[in-house]
């Protein structure tokens, strides 16, 4: 019997189920994936909306899932109302029991087992193979390590599953293509994968629009930010931040571009990158540069990104690096529980900027923070404006995801009300408020010269702007901006695929 494991994920990368399922084929149990992505709802909703299925959507999932012994749901919080949606609907048409895993359920365990059957808390390779085994030859599973199960109208929480020590024993993630199906919002119903579909759905990259494979080196995170989730607490005593070898990453990545001809970047997709040892980091530009030898992109944090590990990289392919700064104010640092200075943050870049001619950074700041004052958005706004360029700006709006130190607070002071936490649950790090000093963020993304940068970033310049109106007009000229851009963008991917499609053909 097989497993049905179901991403609602736009992004259909989907390492979750798709390490899983790899997992759970290494040992002989077949598997079944299902990809629900809608990226416009996801880019262009508000957490107001809830989302909905159509009823001919429902029926095609439970078709595809009514032979399972298991069906797994994995999900982040902004698809609570999806998962719950979904799981409704297979329990009254399809037999097996209900599984939900990833960030969510194991950030909010008590909100998830409302609504399924079992939930899986922290790494689940090794507690879904045991779940299934269990399953399969029709033993008691109750008791299996990093579950909550229902049984007898009681919820058995069982202590967590010990975390692999090895990222080298993990197979390559399933992209097979064998038994996996997507949903095509335009048409309104699912369709088995092919590379075709792949490639139509798959992360590209928002300047040129090329595809992109993503891949992940590590688990776990150096840093304690009040605002992300981490597993930390769950495994104390263990070795939490871990790496896969260079040569396995290698591996994997050859796999893929044999496999896959039309992917044109690597992304290397994990905060915690550069945290790897320096003698690792440059053994993987050596090999990467031999066997793969494509552009790629990856994540690093100012205070793991140095000159020696950027050098071999850059000279491997790097040309694109995204950098979390989230703040210049000290206070606003404190509270993100980021203990790194200006001073440094500055020297990070400087030392990113050595590379400009090969390397465009993307640096991220964090808006909407309603612990912050005023005073202190305007020194980041303006700590952001003086960045040497080339460099890009990148919003994201704080949410208060379940579980983290931010929430509790956020709880304990009133900011999130116990009625409110569903409707959080739906708020994506894009949904960000239309204001001047969130647009000025954007504004200086373009070439704008520097003493008009500085003019509209003042105090007077914000104390006459920053009002409600201004900021919905100023958004809607950005929104009819990236608009355009995406739409030139998807016409340039277009036009390539047909050029490649017409030079491919006798």
């Amino acid at each position: 019997m097989t497993v049905t494991l179901i991403s609602p994920q736009s992004d259909i990368s989907a390492f979750g189920i798709r390490s899983l399922s790899a997992y759970l084929k290494k040992n002989g149990i077949p598997t079944k994936l299902i990809f629900l992505p809608d990226m416009k709802f996801d880019m262009e909703a508000n957490e107001n909306e809830i989302y909905r299925y159509s009823d001919k959507v429902l029926g095609q999932v439970a078709e595809l899932c009514k032979d399972s012994m298991l069906v797994g749901i994995s999900l982040f919080s902004c698809h609570f109302d999806r998962a719950i949606q979904l799981t409704d609907y297979l329990k009254e048409h399809v037999d097996a029991p209900v599984i939900w895993g990833g960030v969510h359920p194991t950030a909010a365990p008590e909100y998830c087992i409302e609504h399924s059957d079992i939930i899986c808390l922290g790494e689940g390779e090794d507690t879904l193979l045991e779940l299934t085994r269990r399953i399969s030859e029709g033993r008691d599973y109750h008791t299996v390590p990093g579950l909550w199960v229902k049984k007898n109208g009681e919820i058995i929480k069982n202590p967590m599953m010990p975390l692999k020590g090895s990222l080298d024993d993990l197979p390559v993630p399933d992209y097979s293509l064998d038994e996996h199906y997507i949903f095509d919002k335009d048409k309104d119903s699912i369709f088995k994968m092919d590379e075709e579909l792949l490639m139509k759905f798959i992360f590209r990259d928002p300047e040129n629009g090329k595809p992109i494979y993503q891949t992940m080196v590590t688990r776990g995170c150096p840093h304690s930010c009040t605002y992300c989730f981490t597993f930390r607490n769950f495994y104390k005593g263990e070795k939490y931040l871990r790496h896969r070898s260079a040569e396995n990453v290698i591996f994997e990545m050859e796999e893929i571009k044999m496999k896959f001809r039309k992917f044109e970047i690597m992304l290397i997709s994990d905060d915690s990158f550069f945290a790897i040892p320096e003698e690792e980091i440059k053994k993987f530009a050596g090999l990467y540069s031999k066997k793969i030898s494509l552009p790629f992109r990856c994540l690093g944090s100012p205070a793991t990104v140095n000159e020696e590990k950027l050098a071999c990289l850059v000279d491997a392919g790097l040309f694109q690096i995204q950098i979390g700064i989230e703040t210049a104010s000290e206070g606003t640092r404190k509270i993100y529980n980021r203990s790194i200075t200006n001073k440094k943050v500055l020297d990070s870049v400087n030392t990113v900027n050595k590379f400009k001619a090969r390397l465009m950074p993307f640096y991220d700041f964090i808006t909407d923070n309603p612990y912050e004052k005023k005073e202190d958005f305007l020194t980041t706004l303006r700590f952001a404006a003086s960045l040497p360029r080339p460099r890009h700006i990148q919003v994201f709006s704080l949410v208060f995801f379940p579980g983290t130190q931010l929430y509790y607070r956020a709880l304990e002071d009133g900011l999130l009300k116990e009625s409110d936490i569903i409707k959080g649950f739906r708020k994506q790090f894009n949904f960000e408020k239309e204001t001047y000093m969130n647009f000025m963020l954007h504004l200086i993304n373009f070439p704008i010269p520097g003493f008009i940068v500085a003019m509209l970033v003042s105090d007077f310049a914000v104390w006459f702007f920053d009002r409600k109106s201004t900021g919905k007009m100023l958004y809607w000229l950005l929104n009819s901006y990236k608009r355009m851009k995406s739409q030139r963008r998807y016409s340039y991917s277009s036009h390539i695929s047909e050029e490649k499609s017409l030079s491919s053909t006798p």
